[in-house]
């Protein structure tokens, strides 16, 4: 594994239709902060996705982060940033969902060889 984390797979029940939507918990620790005014980001080092497939990403309580979607021809090792919620952290981690979309409309976690890596870091703000 080459990012820290602890990881849990599990099922997400949706109220409306009641069926089990699998995803994976990934927790990662937040970085040290500096004082001036920052954001929380996440980086997600993507593999190989396949065509027409989305990564969701969701907040530990069901807020979209955003989506990872393949575009042309997907490589893997390709980094996206993605803004966290304010709030998303609980203490000194932040707990995320991540749930793949398959071409024919599928939900599953994602398998290892797509999502490479995770990290957290803090960018520069302006008030």
């Amino acid at each position: 594994m080459r990012w820290p984390a602890i990881l849990v797979v599990g099922a997400l029940v949706s109220g409306a239709a009641h069926a089990a939507e699998p995803f994976q918990v990934v927790e990662l620790p937040l970085p040290k902060a500096v004082a001036r005014p920052q954001a929380l980001r996440l980086k997600v080092t993507a593999g190989a996705l396949p065509r027409g497939a989305l990564l969701f990403v969701t907040t530990g309580d069901g807020r979209l982060v955003g989506t990872v979607a393949p575009s042309g021809t997907m490589q893997a090792g390709l980094q996206y940033e993605l803004p966290l919620p304010a709030g998303a952290a609980n203490g000194a981690t932040v707990r995320l969902h991540l749930q793949m979309r398959t071409p024919g409309g599928a939900l599953r976690a994602p398998a290892a060889n797509e999502v490479l890596g995770l990290s957290l870091a803090y960018v520069p703000t302006t008030d």
